[in-house]
């Protein structure tokens, strides 16, 4: 796995957060960092699309950086760049400060999915809410952001070979990547206000759930 953090001027800040704003030539210059880094090094930059296909994705995003943006934003810009490249072992990953407060605290959405349809559903409930309601629930969203949502922003930010979606879905039913990339794109949570529907029902219930951490979740 190929794993490209982002690289001189944001991974050189020691306190990135959403609030911290970057302007259009920190992330110009770590753009272009990014691209030489895949241009010299990755193998199989061209499998999947042509070299001008490629060139156009990196010059279309280059451009798209006319205003200052967040860490997470420009991110997020990258993450989707990796994407479209179609390397399933090719991923930008937040700095280490950062991987390191999600993996070490308490951030695990306490349960585990499985999609079906362009749906999660509870596959196993880690939370206090009684399995009997929980489990095999449909969850409609979560801290405000649609299920729906968050599946379209996953789908073009996480890798995967070519066109091929059944890993990017099969990686949700882990907890750590969900979490990951919920946080990602949404922001870091300890918290987690979820709307869902249980299994057999119709009514939409609210719960907040307190969040896990890795290794709780995994005993």
């Amino acid at each position: 796995i190929i794993c490209l953090f982002l690289c001189n001027n944001l991974e050189a800040q020691t306190n990135i957060s959403n609030k911290s704003v970057f302007t259009v030539e920190e992330m110009q210059e770590d753009f272009l960092a990014f691209r030489s880094s895949l241009e010299e090094s990755h193998p199989g930059l061209y499998i999947y699309k042509s070299k001008s296909t490629i060139d156009s994705i990196f010059n279309a995003n280059y451009s798209a950086l006319n205003k200052d943006m967040t860490g997470r934003e420009f991110m997020l810009l990258t993450c989707r760049v990796a994407s479209q490249i179609g390397d399933g072992h090719l991923r930008v990953v937040p700095p280490k400060i950062q991987l390191d407060s999600l993996d070490n605290g308490p951030t695990a959405i306490p349960f585990n999915v499985y999609c079906f349809d362009n749906k999660l559903y509870v596959r196993k409930n880690y939370s206090p809410l009684d399995d009997k309601e929980f489990l095999g629930a449909q969850i409609v969203s979560i801290n405000g952001h649609s299920i729906e949502n968050f599946i379209r922003e996953y789908l073009q930010i996480f890798p995967s070979d070519g066109n091929n979606l059944t890993h990017k879905y099969r990686l949700l039913s882990s907890s750590r990547y969900f979490t990951r990339y919920f946080s990602m794109l949404f922001g870091y949570a300890e918290r987690y206000n979820v709307e869902y529907i249980s299994l057999n029902e119709t009514t939409l219930k609210t719960k907040t759930l307190q969040g896990l951490t890795f290794d709780n979740l995994l005993k």
